[in-house]
Order: C-alpha cells, then structure tokens, then sequence
C-alpha cells in the first residue's frame, strides 16, 4: 500500500486513489519530490514543474531544480517532508536547538548541500516569528542563538542567499527564478501556516 492509498484511503480491490491536486495544493514544493521518491509517480514531477512553470522557470531549469532537490532528499532520507502537515509542522520546538548533529553549522549545510528549498524558507520564516512571538519565554542554551541566527532580518537570509549562489552554480538555474521559488515558499507558508 503506497502513501496515497493511506491518504485517501482504499477505493477497493483494482482501483487507483484519486489525483492528488486538493492534497498537493497544500503542500510546500519540496515536498513532491520526496512523494515522487517515495511513490515513484510521475504525477509529482509533472506538478512540481508546472508549479516551477507558472512562476517562470523554464521547462528544462525546473526539471534541473527538481533532479537537485531530488538528490537532496536522497541523500539525507528526509522522511518529514511526507507528512501531508509538514507546512504547519515545526523544525524549531523551543526546548533544544533544531542542528544538533552534522551538519549543524551553515558552512557544513552549505558544503553538503543540506536543504531543500522549501526546508530553508520554511526555517527562515519560524525563526523571524519566534523571534517575535518567543522572546520572552525561557529557552534553554543554544536555542535562542539559532533563532536568532535564522531569521529573516539577520543571518538567516544572508545565508539564503549564498545558499541560492550555490544552488546557481550547481545547476545553472538563474538565481532570478531561485528567488522566485523562494517567494512562492514564503507566500505558501503565509497562507497555509500562518492562517
């Protein structure tokens, strides 16, 4: 039985889920190629370049973006972004640092290649709100630093963009449409995170 079928549900003996085009609305770009991976359906790759088409990626540079992240989830079996909630779900949980194993520095991430886009968007947009929404709480050692250290008014876009420049240089996608991706992340997150 494949993630679909858990999803939906079972329509009986022969019969296929129905697409998934509610379900993939709501969910954050990276995460269809590790449906894809995980299902090994081209309906993934096809809405994932569609989705990259319609903020003016060109075909062949969308399919280069896809194969990255692709290679990118492969490499670190990154489960969580299966999860149909993984928008509203929280890499920051307030009660230890979220790197705490390799990679946990942004060279070591930048040098491995670390995160998808949607993972670097997403964890630049809860550190901008828990440094507004979560300052006065007591946090232990170490997580206030990494707020601190990703959000979107510091370090953390800084670091987006030398992420973005290799990104470029990897694959030669213009970093105009990187930019744009990460735009559509962001909008993404305001309306099915933040509302």
């Amino acid at each position: 039985m494949g993630l679909l079928d858990v999803i939906f549900g079972k329509k009986g003996k022969g019969t296929t889920p129905a697409q998934p085009a509610v379900f993939t609305e709501k969910m954050m770009t990276s995460q269809l190629p590790a449906l894809y991976l995980q299902e090994n359906q081209t309906v993934y790759r096809n809405n994932y370049v569609r989705r990259l088409e319609s903020i003016g990626f060109k075909q062949k540079d969308a399919e280069k973006m896809f194969d990255f992240e692709c290679e990118v989830i492969r490499k670190f079996n990154k489960q969580y972004l299966l999860h149909p909630q993984f928008t509203k779900m929280w890499f920051f949980g307030l009660k230890q640092p979220f790197f705490r194993q390799y990679p946990k520095t942004k060279a070591d991430i930048l040098k491995e290649r670390y995160l998808t886009v949607s993972e670097l968007c997403k964890i630049i947009d809860e550190a901008e709100w828990h440094f507004w929404n979560s300052h006065e709480q007591e946090l232990p050692d170490g997580v206030w630093g990494e707020i601190c250290e990703w959000r979107l008014k510091g370090p953390g876009a800084a670091f987006a963009i030398r992420y973005f420049e290799m990104i470029e240089k990897e694959t030669g996608i213009p970093g105009e449409s990187i930019a744009k991706l990460s735009s559509e992340q962001g909008k993404h997150l305001n309306l099915y995170k933040w509302h």
